[in-house]
């Protein structure tokens, strides 16, 4: 176990696949050249840190998203490209909780009380690569990645999985951390697209902006990659709601981990505070003193608020979200293996 004290690393900053970690690392190959720094060896889950177990065997191959647990310890898992909810029971068992066959992507997911929320996208996030002219077709430009005009919905599930409303979210609100806000009904979302986290009210069904984030939106667009994705990761603890973003006036883009307190009023207060910055990272989990759990390439990390370090396990297969169990002692994350056949897990970690 390593603990420093926290600084800023350098790093490439994913775009919106960043939401996905990347696949395992490929065989090498040749042997390096005289000089040449080792070859990394591949990650498998064969072959990572022994503390890290496999909960559940997810028995799909797509990509999951996010994660959330209920009140009796079952884990909830969004499969991004298929829009399904998957459902992990306290003995790791697999079922299907819910679908939404007519939806692009299902990103968020809320586990609230005595009810389930999970967020879809009608129309994909996804930007698309540049295609070249032919001696056929003219040229098409690149698209970049977009969070502003998605056919975005909350979809509230009671615990049998039946559907109890729709919730439609206002355009331009491209909700993507999304967590339970600690109170019936309300919830927290990270808007990618506008940089703001929004408050969503499924009692009321209504959506509304809560803090505006603008100094955590990263550099301005390059065409045509577009604006690097800013608030994204989103959890609320201990009256706090903790926000992956971009540090400010950072060019290139530099993510990092801030903390917003909620006020008496129920209105953001105070100014954010910084948790960490430089780490790569998608979603996290808080622990009970306040810490960020967090996966970043092949490393599961401790961060405490005054942003103390601690590497909890690596090597280990990463993913695109966190989440700290109720009892505070365990962590929770669901992979997102590209580009292969191999079926995606949920593996667990002892937070120390």
């Amino acid at each position: 176990m390593t603990v420093t004290k926290l600084s800023l690393t350098a790093f490439a900053l994913l775009g919106a696949s960043a939401l996905a970690t990347p696949a395992f690392a490929q065989a090498p190959g040749a042997p390096p050249a005289a000089g040449a720094p080792a070859a990394v060896p591949a990650m498998t889950f064969d072959n990572m840190d022994p503390k890290v177990k496999t909960f559940a065997n997810l028995g799909t191959v797509e990509g999951s998203e996010n994660i959330c647990q209920a009140a009796d310890g079952s884990l909830f898992v969004t499969l991004i490209n298929v829009s399904k909810l998957m459902k992990v029971d306290p003995a790791g068992k697999v079922s299907e909780f819910a679908s939404v066959p007519n939806a692009a992507n299902m990103l968020g997911v809320g586990c609230g009380d005595n009810e389930i929320v999970a967020i879809t996208f009608g129309k994909t996030f996804r930007g698309t690569p540049a295609v070249p002219a032919t001696a056929t077709a003219p040229a098409v430009p690149a698209r970049p990645n977009n969070f502003d005009d998605n056919d975005v919905h909350a979809w509230v599930y009671d615990l049998s999985g039946k559907v109890v409303s729709d919730v439609p979210i206002p355009k331009g609100m491209g909700l993507n951390g999304f967590a339970y806000g600690g109170k019936p009904g309300i919830y927290y979302g990270g808007n990618s697209g506008r940089p703001e986290i929004d408050l969503i009210n499924t009692r009321t069904k209504t959506a509304t902006v809560w803090y505006d984030a603008k100094e955590y939106s990263g550099p301005p667009p390059v065409p045509p990659a577009g604006r690097p994705i800013a608030i994204n990761g989103l959890r609320v603890a201990n009256g706090w709601v903790y926000f992956r973003g971009i540090k400010p006036s950072s060019n290139p883009a530099v993510p990092g981990i801030y903390r917003i307190q909620i006020g008496a009023d129920g209105k953001p207060t105070g100014t954010p505070q910084t948790i960490q910055e430089g780490l790569a990272t998608d979603d996290f989990g808080v622990a009970a003193d306040g810490s960020v759990i967090l996966p970043s390439g092949r490393t599961i990390y401790k961060i405490t608020t005054d942003g103390v370090q601690t590497k909890i396990a690596d090597p280990a297969v990463g993913g695109p979200s966190l989440i700290v169990s109720k009892d505070g002692k365990t962590a929770y994350w669901p992979t997102r293996v590209a580009g292969t056949t191999t079926e995606q897990r949920v593996l667990t970690v002892a937070i120390p």
